[in-house]
């Protein structure tokens, strides 16, 4: 996983600029809202939000990704998937597992996500939302994430694939973790999540350099300042632009 930089954020400004940053590239504002908090997730978890982030935003914006999905359902699974011949943006794909967490479900369920984009993203949606144990799995089990109900969890992956790594990519949740983990995914880590969400209030977020390039995304959302505009009191603390 990737060393992070020292540039640090409130968590209140990574919801500031990832929320319109996701807007910047076409997401709808409510689902750009989810976006941005599953960002804080990440740097409550003590990772960079940056790369996961800004895969997702990257192939929403050069038109890979598709905000439709559609979905179908057998006994015991559930199965989203694109409505086009695009993969599924994991943006869409994350509001969508919010809502389904949200609903009861039994042990044995399953909800397969299809072709996604940022996998790594739905994941940190997942930790947002889950006060249930359940796993996740993507890149074909090559990454898995158990999720205990006081939200501490622990990451497994097989070494050569990060998990950051973008996608597209099949994306398993179940709501029975699998505690028995195969050899093949020796690399680990694990996180308290209530002792690092702690200190990210206290420290800030620490992101990478690729967050110059969500930066690039949220500038869309601004608009030349004007005179009246500045009298007015309008740029939210911004001089050139509101």
């Amino acid at each position: 996983m990737k060393e992070k930089s020292q540039q640090m954020l409130s968590q209140n400004e990574v919801i500031f600029y990832c929320t319109r940053a996701a807007v910047g590239v076409g997401a709808p504002y409510g689902l750009a809202e989810e976006f941005a908090h599953w960002a804080v997730w990440f740097g409550c978890s003590d990772l960079d939000p940056a790369p996961v982030c800004l895969a997702a935003l990257k192939s929403l914006d050069e038109g890979r990704s598709d905000l439709h999905g559609k979905i179908t359902r057998k006994p015991k699974e559930w199965r989203l998937s694109s409505n086009s011949r695009k993969v599924l943006s994991a943006i869409q794909t994350g509001c969508f597992v919010t809502d389904w967490l949200s609903d009861q479900h039994d042990d044995d369920e399953e909800l397969v996500m299809e072709e996604i984009d940022s996998p790594f993203l739905v994941a940190a949606a997942v930790g947002t939302a889950t006060s249930k144990a359940c796993s996740i799995s993507w890149n074909n089990d090559s990454c898995r994430m158990n999720f205990e109900p006081n939200q501490n969890w622990e990451l497994f992956w097989d070494g050569e694939n990060p998990p950051e790594i973008p996608g597209p990519s099949t994306v398993i949740l179940s709501m029975n973790p699998e505690l028995s983990i195969p050899a093949q995914l020796y690399s680990n880590k694990t996180c308290n999540f209530e002792k690092t969400r702690q200190h990210s209030l206290n420290q800030g977020i620490s992101t990478g350099k690729e967050w110059n390039s969500i930066m690039t995304y949220f500038k869309r959302c601004l608009v030349p300042s004007t005179t009246k505009s500045r009298e007015v009191g309008a740029g939210a603390g911004l001089v050139d632009t509101d």
